[in-house]
């Protein structure tokens, strides 16, 4: 009886005389069209998670509406729900945005009566704090 490596050994030369490498086990295709299988299952996979998210995000924002805010005012009344009150800039920081542009949301926030602002002087100027109301 021959060992499994003389085996391997035959498989990997016939492949070679065929014109490629053989997938494992030796079934006879070719690697590249299993690795490109599974790059278009995982493509597929990315666009479903995609329009699943775009499906949600619709439906949140239709949900907020409701309340008249919008899902940036939604992410920084839970921000600061869940870490207390916070510095303007470290809000800026988090989503990735200008101070201006927060500046501009926490104004509808707080003519909407949800958010609280401090001014506080230090050495380098005025710093903001926001606050949310955790019993609203």
């Amino acid at each position: 009886m021959r060992q499994r490596s003389e085996l391997n050994a035959e498989t990997k030369e016939e492949g070679s005389k065929n014109g490629g490498d053989l997938a494992i086990g030796g079934e006879g295709r070719p690697k590249d069209l299993a690795r490109h299988v599974k790059t278009n299952r995982a493509f597929r996979a990315y666009i479903d998670l995609m329009d699943a998210a775009d499906w949600l995000r619709g439906e949140m924002s239709d949900q907020l509406a409701t309340f008249d805010l919008t899902m940036m005012q939604f992410r920084v009344m839970e921000a600061m729900f869940r870490g207390g009150t916070q510095y303007q800039q470290l809000l800026s920081q988090r989503f990735d945005c200008s101070k201006q542009n927060i500046a501009r949301v926490l104004k509808g926030l707080l003519k909407a009566g949800a958010v609280d602002f401090f001014a506080d002087a230090d050495a380098e100027g005025e710093e903001i704090y926001c606050s949310c109301d955790r019993e609203a």
